[in-house]
This record gives C-alpha cells, structure tokens and sequence, in this order.
C-alpha cells in the first residue's frame, strides 16, 4: 500500500488572503488597493494604507507608554499589516491591555494579518486609549502620498525606436557561442 503524502498550510502553494478593500503585497502583507497610489507608496497591487499607518504609529506609542517594551517600538511604520504588525498586535493585547478595555477575540494572541487589517480601525483606537490612560499621547500619523495627476504621453513616444543595443550584443555572443559549439562538434 502506498503511502499519502499532504502538504497544508499557509506558505506551500498557498496566498495570503487580505479582506475586502485590501490588497496582499509580494512578500504576503495586506496593503490598501493601489487606485490612485503615489508609484513610491505602491508594491505590487498593493498601496500604503492610511489604517495600517494609524496602527503602526500607534503601536510605537504604546511601547514608550509602557517603559520601553522594545517589540512594540520597533514595528516599522510601513503602511503594510504583515507578520510584525501581527506580533506586535498580539503582543499589545495578551501583555498590555487588559480584559476590561478590549474584547476577548483580540486578547486570544492568535489574530492573523487578515483579522488585524479587517478590524484596522478597532484596534488602533484600543491602542490609542491605552497609550492615552497611560498618560501618553499617539503621535500624528504619516500621511500617504497623494498620485501625482496624470499627463497623457502620446503612444508614438511610449513606443521604442527599435532594439537595444545591448539586446544585438547578447544575440551576436549566442550566434558566437553556438558557432564554436558547432565547430568543435565537427572539426574531427
């Protein structure tokens, strides 16, 4: 009898999956659609969300509020929910936020990237009230960069005069290569 092999999970085959009104980035991280994105805010399909801003600078602001908890004032302020927001978040909600000031679904330390940019808003003003009980306050949050407005190039300029140079140059070494391959096949 043969043995059945399966292989699951995220990360085998599998892609991220972000909620609606999110895109998922190359690397896997949930970012807002990228309609309109400024080209410096955009990876892949994927654009810098306001929300994920709010939530990272909110983040970095509970770290100093509680003395410096160096895995909260880490977290990069990319605009992008992924693997480090995600700890980060579950790290704010299992050590500093106690059970009266966030629901249970949030406390359970197990929230993944999708969960996290669904319930973005949420969670930031959590985060925010702690940092604010604490005696401290949230920072402004980086704005994303507004597209730049589009100037229309006609087609006729988009178009390429003809081959590169450097594309003759790859052909002649290839047509030199196969050349001498032939040569040495052959030269008995």
């Amino acid at each position: 009898m043969a043995e059945v092999f399966t292989i699951s999970g995220s990360g085998f085959g599998a892609t991220a999956s972000c909620p609606p009104g999110w895109e998922v980035t190359p690397n896997g991280n949930c970012g807002a659609p990228s309609a309109g994105c400024a080209p410096a805010d955009k990876l892949g399909k994927a654009c810098r969300s306001a929300a994920a801003l709010a939530l990272q600078t909110a983040l970095r602001a509970l770290g100093k509020a509680v003395g410096g908890d160096t895995r909260l004032m880490s977290v990069d302020v990319d605009g992008f929910v992924g693997q480090q927001t995600t700890d980060a978040v579950n790290r704010a909600f299992t050590t500093h936020i106690g059970p009266g000031q966030a629901p249970a679904q949030y406390r359970t330390g197990g929230l993944t990237i999708s969960q996290i940019a669904a319930a973005a808003p949420a969670i930031t003003a959590l985060v925010a009230a702690e940092v604010t009980k604490r005696g401290s306050v949230v920072p402004p949050v980086p704005k994303v960069a507004a597209a730049p407005k589009s100037t229309a190039v006609p087609a006729a300029a988009m178009a390429p005069a003809g081959p590169p140079k450097a594309m003759w140059a790859l052909a002649g070494l290839m047509a030199i290569g196969v050349g001498a391959g032939v040569y040495m096949t052959y030269r008995s």
